[in-house]
């Protein structure tokens, strides 16, 4: 955005008026720097171009451009000859004279060596360092940089205005979405929006409460109980059960009953994620962590539930590298980026899950006992559904109930036959299973039908799973596949050592050490 002529005569007369004198000769290219600043359409690039200017306008060695706001990260750029301990001394020092609200409009320091000059506003705080190797600054130079430094103020109030406006839109946009677009699907075992990751759920959206815990049994009423406690505090919290019994939505009920509703609930399905990229999920990155990396950095999942509630689903399953990493975070209540080297507070509750008994995988050593006692400060364990009979009718009837307007059904009470092969059957996939099945006997059921009698098909396990290969030696295997290999060449031990992508010289040693040669 180009200054116009009006406003660069005004800003020509205000840079030669007294208190903010700058001479004459320096005004023109301050202006021509204020306009490239203004063309900056980004937090990073914004910062970038002030630095630069900075050392064009100043013919400073070094200088370092930061700055923080509402709605945006913040914002540090360095340009220069300095080491890296002079750089971080250069940093500490300009935070410093941030955070303790100088009123001053420039400081000149180590004998006028660096230069800093502050900003601030309501939505937006930072300052401007400039340093020399050689010579002073004096109180001309101060002045210019003091007006650059309220300009890049401005620039960064713009932004992060822009940036307020944009999530503003995105809200109405999500609002207009769940207006004109009422059609959901089903993800275990809850309804969630088709265009939404299934990972986040924002405060706007509908979030599973504690009286979604359908069941009569003395057994759920006992996870009512924990789960109130759970709501009223901010430990750690440990909920285990199998698959499908509905961990993630009591994890969802204790966070939307208790004081960190407003803030955000991540979930992070740990077995899901690739070993190599669990840290960058889980902590985040810097710029140029790793080939491919977001030039801009990127936050992690810790960050990104900033006070509200983070899910380790699966937490069983993390490597163990990676939980002495998550029991510093839980420990020190921060977490320093990938490639970075600074640490972020943050402000979390952990609500870890398993679908294995995790005092059992500390004991086998495959889970750390120092994490599990800081998961675990709260813990809920789950019972599976064939635990809880007395449960089956009213969560079979709460899912025909909640499926039946989708599919034109008018299903209201299972009864008869249908309940009988209900609760005759183990359901060894829990509630989910149990959902999953009553939905598919929702699209055999008559439109008319008001009760469920009878099932289409009658549910049937699956079977027990084929048992594992037995475990042979390598020594084993490899005879085999060289006698294998010698056999189909006809004993042409050239073409048999191509075939196994060997030297000729390494499958005669091994045919030695096998008593494979031929004869």
């Amino acid at each position: 955005m180009a200054v116009s002529g009006s406003v660069r005569e005004a800003t020509l007369s205000l840079l030669e008026s007294p208190p903010h004198r700058v001479a004459r000769e320096r005004a023109p290219a301050l202006l021509a720097a204020i306009e490239w600043l203004q063309e900056g359409a980004e937090p990073r690039e914004m910062t970038e171009r002030a630095a630069l200017a900075v050392v064009s306008l100043t013919t400073a060695a070094f200088a370092m451009v930061y700055f923080e706001g509402s709605g945006l990260e913040p914002q540090l750029f360095a340009l220069g000859a300095l080491d890296e301990t002079a750089a971080e001394a250069c940093s500490a020092m300009l935070r410093g004279v941030i955070s303790s609200g100088a009123g001053s409009p420039y400081l000149l320091l180590a004998q006028g060596a660096t230069l800093i000059a502050p900003f601030g506003d309501d939505m937006v705080r930072g300052g401007i360092l400039a340093r020399k190797s050689f010579g002073a600054f004096d109180d001309a130079d101060g002045r210019m940089l003091a007006q650059f430094a309220r300009q890049v103020g401005s620039a960064a109030t713009t932004l992060c205005l822009r940036e307020r406006v944009r999530g503003m839109k995105q809200v109405g946009a999500a609002a207009l979405d769940a207006v004109n677009e009422p059609s959901q699907v089903a993800v275990e075992g809850r309804m969630k929006r088709a265009s939404q990751p299934p990972s986040r759920l924002s405060p706007t959206q509908k979030m599973f409460g504690l009286d979604d815990l359908v069941g009569e049994s003395a057994a759920l009423r006992q996870v009512r109980e924990l789960a109130l406690v759970a709501t009223r505090s901010d430990s750690s919290l440990l909920i285990e059960g199998e698959t499908g019994v509905g961990k993630e939505v009591l994890a969802q009920a204790i966070h939307s009953g208790g004081p960190r509703h407003r803030g955000p609930f991540i979930a992070v399905h740990c077995a899901a994620i690739p070993r190599d990229l669990l840290e960058s999920e889980l902590f985040g990155y810097d710029r140029g962590a790793f080939t491919g990396a977001d030039p801009h950095g990127h936050a992690g999942k810790f960050e990104l539930a900033r006070g509200g509630t983070l899910l380790l689903d699966d937490v069983a399953d993390l490597p163990l590298e990676m939980q002495a990493k998550l029991l510093r975070v839980l420990q020190e209540r921060s977490v320093t980026r990938l490639g970075g080297s600074r640490s972020r507070l943050v402000d979390v509750r952990v609500v870890a899950t398993s679908n294995v008994p995790l005092r059992r995988a500390m004991e086998a050593g495959r889970f750390r006992a120092d994490l599990f006692y800081r998961l675990s400060v709260l813990s809920i364990p789950v019972p599976p559904l064939r635990e809880r009979r007395e449960d089956l009718r009213p969560l079979a009837e709460h899912f025909l109930r909640k499926y039946s307007p989708l599919h034109g059904r008018r299903i209201q009470t299972v009864c008869g036959e249908a309940l009988r092969a209900i609760e005759s059957y183990p359901w060894p996939g829990n509630v989910r299973e149990l959902e999953h099945w009553m939905e598919s006997e929702v699209h055999f059921a008559s439109p008319s039908a008001v009760s469920l009698d009878r099932l289409a098909r009658l549910p049937t396990s699956a079977g027990q799973p084929a048992a594992p290969p037995a475990v042979r030696s390598l020594r084993e295997v490899e005879r085999e596949l060289c006698a294998a290999a010698i056999a189909a060449s006809g004993g042409d031990v050239t073409r048999a050592a191509r075939d196994l992508g060997i030297s000729r010289g390494r499958l005669y040693r091994k045919l030695r050490l096998y008593g494979l040669e031929p004869r």
